[in-house]
């Protein structure tokens, strides 16, 4: 019916928007995010990062924002009324991140990673809220939430699809007494989640070691990145606002060029 073609390089991922539905987003091979109204023939906007999106996911209950997978291990949130920075970048995967998926509340998604583990994150937090992994399972290629956003699918390397709860802990046929017990534990849990022995006990997860080791030299590399580059600037001489703003622009998302 339509073709649309921006550029001679292939398409990685593609996704309607779950509102507007003339507007389409796109990965490609050359590093971009492209925007199409399926109402014209051009492309209405295009930005390119500094590595390859793999995937891309519209949050449904805020059309306006999508999330993309990319290779440098990190995803970012976009506002699509003014894509020249990222809203938010989420952490926390050693490897590229290969796909991505809201859940239907919008309030959180799923994201895989070659690291061999996935990650649910909150849709405002950029660390990861819990880490599925298990020691036969290979790299992670495709996540899906079920439809009432209790379930999460997987599809890894090692040719399985596994099947895992949104919350761990969540029991599942429980009613009347022990319901409203587990209620009030939440209740509790909420009440008290600022405080720093809740806090370590809530983000504490049990993870492999080699997936550990991979994170401390991940973090010490990002620092040693960020003194090099500050040492760098203040050798040039730069003034302090100056600085400032390539720290700003260091940590708004790698943009490189948007096109609109």
């Amino acid at each position: 019916i339509s073709s649309y073609k921006w550029g001679n390089y292939s398409v990685r991922s593609v996704r309607y928007n779950p509102a507007e539905t003339n507007l389409v987003a796109a990965t490609c091979n050359d590093r971009t995010i492209t925007l199409i109204d399926t109402r014209t023939d051009t492309p209405i906007r295009k930005v390119m990062l500094l590595n390859h999106s793999n995937a891309i996911s519209w949050n449904p209950m805020e059309p306006l924002n999508f999330v993309v997978a990319n290779d440098d291990s990190k995803l970012y949130g976009f506002d699509m009324r003014r894509m020249d920075h990222p809203t938010i970048v989420f952490r926390d995967f050693t490897n590229a991140v290969m796909d991505v998926d809201f859940s239907p509340t919008g309030n959180s998604f799923v994201a895989c990673s070659f690291d061999n583990t996935l990650r649910i994150y909150n849709t405002y937090q950029p660390r990861s809220e819990d880490v599925y992994f298990l020691r036969r399972m290979a790299k992670v290629f495709a996540v899906r939430f079920s439809m009432d956003s209790r379930f999460v699918f997987s599809g890894s390397d090692d040719g399985n699809l596994r099947k895992w709860k949104s919350v761990a802990w969540r029991k599942d046929g429980v009613g009347g007494k022990e319901q409203r017990s587990l209620d009030e534990q939440e209740r509790l849990k909420r009440g008290y989640q600022d405080l720093p022995e809740i806090r370590r006990i809530k983000k504490h997860r049990h993870l492999p070691k080699k997936l550990l080791s991979t994170q401390k030299n991940q973090h010490i590399w990002e620092e040693a990145r960020k003194r090099r580059i500050s040492r760098t600037m203040e050798a040039q001489r730069k003034t302090p606002e100056e600085i400032a703003q390539f720290k700003k622009k260091m940590r708004s998302g790698f943009i490189v060029e948007e096109m609109e």
